[in-house]
């Protein structure tokens, strides 16, 4: 009876401790949602948003798994980080929630933000819109706004043509200085919208749940939110997989709670 009691005092103990955490991240964040500045926030001088332009496009391939069928998709204006998530940034999250600190492998700083899950992404996102109470919320982008701001007007295997070069982008055998380890954001050229990474470095999140093709696709951009929403589609393939998983039109997915170092993300508003 004496050790099944010391047993159930460490178990509150435990739950108090775990209580205690959750609170004092609240409060840490309600320091932050009830400050006047917002508008001169320091996260504000790490997020660079770049408008891209409405248009249509073919998304998908038919040589490539799981991006089958093609398909039209029209694409109203809206707004894309120019680069992933960087520790720099997520690091003020964390300092200011007492929320997960992120391993890394490879440095912080301009590196980009890593072993971060669907979840946390979404947790990132609404305390940064709590925080600078943007006229447009960010957001994940959708998996078509993505694809059509990493093609930026193109219908070749890479927004800079069918063949992978020598120092484009940041994958296992894409001839460049570093051998799979992630690389500072920005480190290779932009895209014609201007933006860094799109193929390569890390994968990113996207809003969508995954479905292994795209028949009944939705074809005004919108996420598509059915399907196995357990898994999150992530595109742009990464330091650690080779020239084919960076292709414009290439796909995969994760489970959404997971946290990996190919894995990190970037900023969308309307």
């Amino acid at each position: 009876m004496a050790k099944f009691l010391v047993y159930a005092l460490q178990g509150i103990i435990v739950l108090l401790c775990l209580n205690c955490q959750q609170t004092i991240a609240a409060e840490k964040a309600a320091f932050y949602l009830n400050d006047e500045n917002n508008k001169q926030h320091p996260v504000l001088n790490h997020i660079e948003m770049l408008e891209i332009p409405s248009g249509e496009f073919m998304m998908g391939s038919h040589d490539v798994m799981f991006a089958k069928p093609a398909h039209a998709v029209k694409v109203a204006a809206f707004k894309l980080s120019k680069n992933e998530i960087t520790y720099e940034l997520y690091d003020i999250f964390v300092k200011s929630t007492g929320y997960d600190t992120p391993m890394d492998s490879w440095g912080r700083g301009k590196q980009p933000v890593t072993n971060v899950s669907w979840y946390d992404a979404q947790l990132f996102i609404k305390w940064l819109n709590h925080v600078i109470r943007p006229e447009k919320p960010y957001r994940l982008p959708t998996e078509a706004e993505w694809e059509y701001a990493a093609r930026a007007g193109t219908q070749t295997a890479y927004w800079w043509g069918n063949h992978t070069g020598r120092n484009r982008a940041n994958c296992s055998d894409c001839a460049n200085p570093w051998y799979r380890q992630t690389v500072p954001v920005g480190t290779f050229a932009a895209n014609p919208f201007g933006l860094n990474d799109t193929s390569g470095n890390v994968y990113e999140w996207v809003q969508d749940c995954w479905n292994n093709h795209y028949e009944q696709a939705p074809q005004d951009a919108s996420a598509r939110l059915t399907g196995n929403c357990k898994y999150r589609v992530i595109r742009g393939g990464c330091w650690f997989f080779n020239h084919k998983e960076i292709a414009s039109a290439s796909r995969t997915w994760n489970t959404a709670t997971k946290r990996d170092s190919t894995i990190g993300f970037r900023l969308a508003q309307d």
